[in-house]
């Protein structure tokens, strides 16, 4: 080959380089590091066995987590790519099936490449409770065949009082579960505020239309709902007696 033609073929060959460039370097995660407390209680005062902290994307999917022995107070680190996340920190219960029964979080946390981000100090406290309702008839059959277009879902405490505001729906409602997406028929009562450990009875009335009197009524009473805890009830529903 010929000089020319050497040199030629090795400046195409160095702009094809050049051009293309070296692959990218792989993305360096960053750290969170996870401040909190349970001040003015103590792991033993609210029966906590472990401290957990999440990394939440928008879509509320987990980036990654980090579970540790519960300590009053602490930081947790958390390893995760660059972004923006909510941080969530759940002290888990002593039970053989540990539960969330104590939480904080913070939003808008920006995770650096390669870099440490520090949450606030937050200061974990009791989590509501959420109840799942849903309702069947004594026939077996369907709200069609039952002539029930609208039910009214009420939870009531010992007292008899509402707890939160009732919920008045189409007979074939249904909702999607914020915990696994998946459609589930029925209502969700969430955000149920517990005292220690709450008493309440779950009432549903079907109508054959909206302000009509109720032809069907379920009752199930003495349920229980501890903190962080998710209850699914069914109500039977059975025809109103004159």
């Amino acid at each position: 080959m010929k000089l020319s033609a050497l040199l030629t073929a090795l400046t195409l060959a160095l702009t094809s380089l050049t051009l293309t460039g070296c692959p990218d370097d792989p993305v360096q995660p960053g750290t969170i590091s996870a401040s909190y407390t349970l001040f003015p209680q103590s792991c033993g005062d609210m029966r906590l066995a472990q401290i957990r902290a999440q990394a939440r994307k928008a879509d509320g999917s987990i980036e990654n987590e980090t579970t540790v022995p519960c300590a009053d107070s602490g930081t947790i680190d958390i390893e995760a790519l660059p972004g923006t996340y909510t941080v969530v920190v759940d002290g888990l219960s002593d039970e053989p099936t540990p539960r969330a029964t104590h939480s904080a979080r913070q939003e808008g946390v920006r995770v650096p490449e390669g870099g440490t981000v520090s949450t606030n100090q937050l200061t974990l406290t009791q989590k509501p409770g959420s109840v799942h309702v849903r309702w069947i008839f004594s026939n077996a059959l369907s709200c069609i065949d039952n002539s029930v277009a609208d039910v009214e879902v009420k939870l009531l405490d010992t007292g008899n009082n509402e707890i939160g505001e009732p919920q008045s729906v189409t007979c074939l409602n249904s909702f999607i579960d914020p915990e696994d997406q998946a459609e589930k028929s029925g209502v969700l009562f969430e955000e149920v505020q517990i005292q220690d450990q709450t008493t309440f009875n779950v009432t549903v009335s079907g109508f054959e239309a909206a302000g009509g009197a109720a032809t069907l009524r379920g009752l199930v009473l003495d349920e229980t709902l501890a903190a962080g805890e998710r209850k699914t009830i069914t109500v039977t529903l059975e025809p109103v007696t004159p």
